[in-house]
């Protein structure tokens, strides 16, 4: 193993990024005057560098850098050129040879070097890498646009999974533009307040009633239309507009289910979904509370739903979080039920009041009896700890008989309604609170 001492110079001929443009505008101008097509770029991002410098610190963080760099060094040639661009990027310029020696063969020596590992302060770290690779051509105009496209290529490759190397595709600039155009739009759309929550309705099964809504981010953008969470998502994370977009959302269905309160004359539950940067934030409390006091909504209509993956991430952090809670009258559901955590001794110790069977379990239910069992088995072990079961996904009639039969309470998808705005939900609350929507 390769061991690295504190303040450790750099490996000899480790450039910056200047120096590193400088050079590539070198080879992208003799590119263009020989129309040869031999070098390439290669944009290498450590993988989850983040992880390790809080696991370890700074000072260790830095002492991997420079171990990563020699062992870059390590497999180039005296005519390629690695650099540092900062944080925990680096570039290398290769050229490709007529024995063979191409790209992707830099890019795999560079993941076995990492795989193999490293030991800092007797500690043993293990690595992957990202890498972008872009071909010197004489299509390109300047330096910056190939280092540009390679760096397109190495997020690609890590939005892929990270651990590979992706080679850059003029589509994937178009891609890359287009993400771009789509966060400035996300930004603007917070203060615009673009956003609005849909309502999918959650049946009783014994009496077919509706008996709740969950409510369903929505992003109405001016050009591109409604767009649903998987459009946008990833970038509300991304972009730290998370928690923004996810206090609008408590407090906006909080207001609904307020209005609703006042239409029926008793609380009309409201579920809504919180992401695990909100649950795990110190805040999520005081969010919650200054919204039932905003709104004057009783905390009766409110129920929490937190995926099973970020309530085990943590158990009694997660406990410490609901029990407050819970002590407002706020009920708590675990969302994707049942993908794939081997121990549930967690529902003894967490404070919840109801489980949502995940979609990929419900399915298949009236056609294979495996998944029929699970189903069963989800359902019982609920039923043991006085736990109310939603199945969610349901698009078929033939599943809602299953269900019936398994002694499942509550069921939503598409067999009863699609997510509706709020107008449609509310004509729900005034037709469809006391009427059977499988029979009327």
């Amino acid at each position: 193993m390769l061991r690295s001492e504190s303040g450790h110079a750099p490996p000899a001929g480790l450039l910056n990024r200047a120096q590193f443009l400088d050079r590539l505008g070198r080879e992208l101008k003799r590119t263009k005057n020989c129309l040869i097509d031999r070098y390439v770029v290669l944009c290498v991002d450590v993988d989850r560098f983040r992880v390790v410098n809080a696991s370890l610190g700074r000072r260790a963080g830095d002492q991997i850098l420079t171990a990563i760099a020699g062992r870059i060094i390590s497999q180039l040639s005296p005519r390629d050129a690695l650099a540092k661009l900062g944080g925990d990027e680096f570039a290398i310029l290769v050229e490709e040879t007529p024995d063979g020696k191409t790209a992707m063969d830099v890019a795999d020596a560079i993941q076995r070097e990492l795989i193999a590992g490293f030991t800092i302060d007797e500690s043993p770290v293990y690595s992957t890498a990202s890498i972008g690779v872009v071909r010197v051509s004489s299509g390109y105009n300047s330096p910056e646009d190939i280092l540009r496209d390679g760096e397109i290529a190495m997020y690609r490759a890590k939005t892929l999974g990270r651990g590979r190397a992706e080679m850059f595709h003029p589509t994937m600039f178009v891609h890359a533009q287009d993400l771009f155009e789509l966060e400035t739009d996300l930004r603007r759309a917070v203060e615009r307040g673009e956003f609005e929550l849909f309502y999918q309705p959650i049946v009783s099964l014994k009496t077919g009633k509706v008996r709740a809504f969950e409510s369903l981010l929505r992003w109405r953008h001016p050009s591109r239309g409604l767009q649903s969470p998987s459009a946008f998502l990833d970038l509300l994370k991304e972009t730290g507009l998370m928690m923004s977009v996810g206090q609008w959302v408590i407090e906006e269905a909080c207001s609904q289910a307020r209005k609703w309160h006042d239409l029926r004359g008793r609380p009309i539950p409201v579920t809504i979904n919180l992401a695990p940067q909100q649950f795990t934030h110190s805040s999520v409390i005081n969010v919650v509370t200054e919204a039932i006091g905003k709104t004057g909504v009783h905390p009766a209509a409110l129920v929490l739903e937190i995926t099973e993956d970020t309530l085990v991430e943590d158990i009694e952090a997660a406990r410490e979080t609901l029990l407050p809670l819970r002590e407002l009258g706020i009920r708590t559901m675990i969302d994707d039920f049942g993908t794939g955590y081997s121990s549930l001794s967690y529902l003894r110790r967490l404070p919840i009041d109801a489980i949502k069977i995940d979609a990929s379990f419900v399915d298949r239910i009236e056609r294979f009896t495996e998944d029929r069992m699970i189903v069963r088995a989800i359902i019982a072990l609920a039923h043991a700890l006085e736990l109310c079961v939603v199945a969610e996904g349901v698009e078929r009639r033939e599943q809602i008989t299953e269900l019936i039969a398994l002694e499942c309470e509550e069921a939503q998808g598409f067999v009863v309604s699609r997510p509706v705005d709020a107008e449609t939900a509310t004509n729900m609350v005034v037709t469809r609170w006391t009427t059977d929507v499988f029979t009327g």
